[in-house]
């Protein structure tokens, strides 16, 4: 039979216990309720700064062992993957990384692999092979996360094919959620046009050139995604040939339910590590007493 004395310091312990639990739980809930009157991890829209875009090192730390948020954004040249995403970049606090952009900048870059390749016909950018692009990929993301602590990602443009999808996994190791912009090959083909000018892009203002952007993307995208599917990416079709509020309002929504997730899923994995450790030091102190009572 357990002493008196003993008996007490065990309901004390369990008692302590639930309520730190209790305490944890509430805090959580506080936090949560406060992130869903913002747009993203950001200053509440109540706010006349709110336009001032958040930081992406605001999702650092969430939890431990933390994994990055990695959403990709497709669909085909003139969609609008660049307005589209520097919009959702500097409204959720998201790093923008533009496959096309990444590869032209290190095709300039004398110390990079891809400035040895060759360059796609007519155009600026280097025809670069899948597994390469995908490791390239992984590593921009690796490095921004250990340098700069950028845990929060939308990458443009990428994958390109189901052959780089599969290298993609062998990278990550890990599905993240789709946004494919899709658009009639006529419209693609007006915007990619209306933009030569000024897009610094010689393959813009060729127009058998964009026709052959245009159809190798249709003849690579449907495999492409059912790739994406198979391996159990999230991915969501969004018709771009509407008005760009209308568009944005859609993706507004849309990717704050997914960053939204992430904060929610990461604060949840940390508030149940916290309540097993302080269960396992309450158990073993419990237990301690009893052997020297």
């Amino acid at each position: 039979m357990l002493g008196l004395a003993q008996r007490f310091n065990i309901v004390s312990h369990s008692f302590r216990t639930t309520w730190l639990s209790f305490s944890l739980g509430i805090g959580f809930h506080h936090l949560w309720c406060a992130f869903q009157k913002t747009d993203g991890l950001g200053k509440t829209s109540q706010d006349p700064q709110a336009l001032q875009p958040p930081k992406a090192q605001d999702y650092r730390g969430l939890c431990k062992d933390q994994k990055p948020l990695i959403i990709l954004i497709l669909g085909a040249p003139g969609v609008g993957k660049g307005t589209q995403s520097a919009y959702l970049a500097s409204t959720f606090g998201l790093t923008h990384l533009s496959y096309g952009d990444l590869m032209r900048q290190l095709s300039d870059d004398r110390a990079s692999v891809v400035s040895t390749l060759p360059l796609k016909e007519g155009s600026k950018s280097p025809s670069v092979p899948d597994d390469l692009g995908a490791l390239l990929v992984w590593k921009e993301i690796e490095q921004g996360m250990r340098n700069d602590n950028k845990m929060a990602w939308l990458v443009d443009g990428f994958p390109r094919n189901h052959r780089q999808v599969t290298k993609w996994m062998e990278q990550a190791a890990s599905v993240q959620p789709v946004i494919y912009l899709f658009a009639p090959m006529s419209v693609s083909a007006s915007r990619i046009s209306g933009r030569a000018s000024g897009s610094g892009r010689p393959e813009d203002g060729d127009q058998d050139v964009t026709l052959d952007r245009l159809l190798r993307h249709r003849k690579e995208s449907e495999p492409m995604l059912a790739k994406l599917e198979d391996q159990g990416f999230q991915v969501k079709r969004v018709n771009s040939d509407r008005g760009l509020a209308e568009v944005q309002e859609e993706l507004h929504t849309l990717v704050k339910g997914i960053a939204s997730e992430y904060v929610r899923a990461c604060m949840f994995k940390d508030v149940e590590q916290r309540i097993e450790m302080i269960a396992q030091q309450s158990s073993h102190r419990t237990l301690s007493d009893t052997r020297t009572g």
